[in-house]
């Protein structure tokens, strides 16, 4: 297991960060799948998570890093945790976690 944190997240970037993860896994597994824990978010951008925590990531970031997992040819699945629409504001956790898909989305899409 490797944990990389927020803030070493906020020093390389995401890009650099999920790159060199996918590398990693695409060099020594047959298949991946991606599980997205919301809960990484900073709390001000999902309130409707079990587990709010200051100085997560941006959204963007997690958008971002969504959308180049999706990318890999070796990513067969993904789902994604801890959104707890009973603890929402105005939808906002949810409104996240469907852009994570969406992005997700979009990376599959772009397969080459």
């Amino acid at each position: 297991m490797t944990l990389v944190t927020a803030n070493q997240v906020r020093k390389r970037g995401i890009e650099e960060v999920v790159t060199s993860a996918l590398r990693r896994l695409e060099e020594t597994c047959d298949a991946i799948y991606a599980t997205f824990d919301i809960d990484v978010l900073d709390q001000s951008a999902v309130p409707g998570v079990p587990a709010i925590g200051p100085a997560g990531l941006a959204s963007p970031d997690l958008f971002c890093a969504a959308q180049k997992i999706g990318q890999s040819r070796k990513v067969i699945a993904m789902d994604m945790v801890c959104v707890d629409p009973t603890r929402d504001l105005r939808d906002i956790s949810s409104r996240v976690a469907l852009h994570v898909f969406l992005h997700f989305a979009t990376g599959y899409a772009q397969r080459k």
